[in-house]
């Protein structure tokens, strides 16, 4: 009951309370007094009583410390970064040998002070078994032309903190980095590679090849050509000084898919609280799904497998633009994907990009979603079943048969080794 109102009737209450009063005596019916007086008086005594305990909740919510339960957190930061700061000196080239056990430490402590983010050492050990619920967004409105340029960030990556030149001694950590670099659209950067992962130069330029492959899971433009990948003797012992420079092809391109995918969520809010709850989830998924599946058709270029491995990217309509934003309308399975993918990301859906079904002539790309609400990942597959449906244009129906399938029960679809390593290790590890 509003206070207002409790006041409201508590005038009223003391009216009748009056008006039977005197209304019994000037009758003569004074069987009715007492009982009219006791009703009445205890429906005013709880009244009074509510308006009571209003107002002492009111003044205690107003004496209340703002912004008390962040203060540990900021604590926490604050002491976190004087920490990395402690230890920073050691991360610049040139730091003798026993300062490089503190580097790994600094990696661990900038990535600890994100607070979906555990240390590198602790990550080696999967901490829980099911994959971290996604955050809820925050209302979808028409972006600026600089928030344009930047990737969807459904992981959070992009605001970790990284000493200017860390070092690194697993895989995943490395793709980690790159990812990172990737979504705040850094194409050029050094580090650090440890002789446990990188022995030789040819291991060097490996890992950070799998590793710039592997970030594409996330995010969701491949067309770019390698200008630098080498990996030197840091003259150390012990590790490798490697350099990344990548240039996109026609960037053009990539915008034209990012404006496509923001025009259909425009035209598809999502929830303003972002998705809490599978079921939604998966709606919007499967509607995403169906736009596509009905937008274009599977391009014949697919079936010339000669022909395809003699193009790339928007040639071999392999990108997200042949997608969405193309004017002919078709593309193969990584386009398919990436497509999904990329108007899912903006969606705030956690909808990774995976390549594998690999063998001596052939491979696949397709969909893993992990849905908001923690429960085991599930696959989407739209280029097959858009294949398997009357794949035409005008094409009302898209088949639904490899749509949300549990990883766990999902025996056709069997993720390159390097791609589920990180899935696993970026999604239930490192949250």
């Amino acid at each position: 009951m509003p206070l207002g109102l409790a006041i409201a009737v508590l005038v009223l209450l003391i009216t009748g309370i009056i008006y039977f009063v005197f209304y019994c005596r000037r009758s003569n019916n004074k069987k009715l007094v007492a009982p009219l007086i006791i009703i009445l008086g205890v429906a005013l005594l709880a009244v009074i009583a509510y308006i009571a305990l209003s107002f002492i909740f009111v003044n205690a919510a107003k004496d209340q410390p703002a912004d008390a339960s962040t203060e540990p957190a900021t604590e926490s930061a604050e002491h976190a970064t004087a920490s990395i700061e402690q230890v920073m000196v050691s991360t610049e080239p040139g730091a003798n040998s026993g300062g490089e056990e503190q580097i790994d430490i600094t990696v661990s402590a900038e990535i600890n002070s994100h607070p979906d983010q555990t240390s590198t050492n602790e990550a080696t050990s999967p901490s829980s078994t099911s994959p971290a619920k996604t955050t809820a967004a925050t209302e979808f409105m028409e972006p600026t032309e600089e928030e344009l340029a930047l990737h969807p960030d459904v992981l959070g990556l992009r605001d970790l903190k990284y000493p200017a030149m860390p070092i690194f001694v697993n895989q995943d950590d490395l793709t980690k980095y790159i990812l990172h670099k990737f979504l705040n659209n850094c194409f050029e950067f050094e580090f650090y590679l440890r002789k446990d992962l990188a022995a030789s130069e040819g291991d060097g330029y490996v890992a950070v090849d799998l590793a710039c492959q592997t970030a594409m899971s996330y995010y969701l433009f491949s067309a770019y050509d390698v200008i630098d990948n080498y990996s030197v003797d840091a003259g150390e012992g012990n590790k490798l000084h490697s350099k990344v420079k990548l240039t996109y092809l026609n960037p053009e391109y990539d915008l034209e898919a990012r404006r496509a995918a923001i025009a259909y969520i425009l035209e598809n809010p999502v929830p303003k609280e972002g998705f809490t709850d599978y079921e939604s989830e998966k709606e919007y998924a499967r509607g995403i799904h169906d736009f596509i599946g009905k937008r274009i058709t599977y391009a014949p270029l697919g079936h010339d497998l000669d022909s395809l491995m003699q193009m790339k990217h928007y040639d071999a309509y392999q990108e997200a633009y042949n997608a969405l934003a193309a004017p002919d309308y078709t593309a193969v399975c990584g386009g398919y994907a990436r497509g999904f993918a990329l108007i899912a990301q903006y969606a705030g859906i956690n909808a990774a990009w995976v390549y594998g079904n690999e063998d001596d002539t052939t491979s696949h790309a397709w969909n893993v979603i992990y849905p908001c609400d923690g429960s085991t990942p599930v696959t989407v597959d739209l280029t097959w079943n858009d294949t398997n449906s009357v794949d035409a244009p005008g094409q009302v129906h898209v088949s639904d048969y490899y749509f949300y399938l549990p990883v766990s029960h999902d025996y056709e679809h069997v993720a390159a080794p390097f791609f589920a390593d990180f899935l696993d290790f970026i999604n239930y590890s490192q949250r």
